[in-house]
């Protein structure tokens, strides 16, 4: 019934025809359908397949369809199968590899700035200790007399 084409799918006819494709693939359908008979004359068999579903529906259902057109809408889309969900797969030994590796380095500048600080009040303290001391007389010895 349909003939295939190289560049469109059917899928992709069908989300042009509901109007479910985003701007710029609406635009690359829509210039394709110009050049391409067999597409523009598969899309014109979708819409008589629509045309024709939704007069058979109205001949099907009583005037009162209205009502249940939206629970039949919800039967027939939870009857159908559920689209797998594609899960993201992110390298994870890469990433824990990073990590450990800035834990270590963070570790490392740590280490050395809390070293240089206790060097640095080390030297510091000494040297305010050399500078504050009083010289001790000689007088102030035990055991020495003047």
């Amino acid at each position: 019934m349909f003939a295939e084409c190289r560049n469109i799918s059917a899928e992709t006819l069908s989300a042009y025809l509901d109007n479910q494709l985003g701007s710029d693939q609406l635009l690359d359908v829509a210039r394709h359908l110009q050049d391409c008979h067999s597409c523009s004359d598969n899309l014109m068999n979708m819409k008589e397949i629509d045309r024709n579903i939704v007069r058979e529906w109205e001949v099907a259902m009583p005037f009162s369809h209205y009502l249940y057109r939206g629970e039949l809408v919800d039967k027939i889309m939870h009857a159908l199968p559920p689209v797998p969900e594609k899960t993201i797969q992110f390298p994870m030994f890469r990433v824990h590899a990073k990590i450990r590796w800035m834990r270590i380095a963070a570790g490392a500048v740590w280490l050395g700035a809390l070293i240089g600080a206790v060097w640095a009040g080390c030297c510091l303290g000494q040297r305010n200790n050399a500078a504050t001391a009083s010289p001790v007389k000689s007088s102030a010895l035990p055991g020495r007399k003047h």
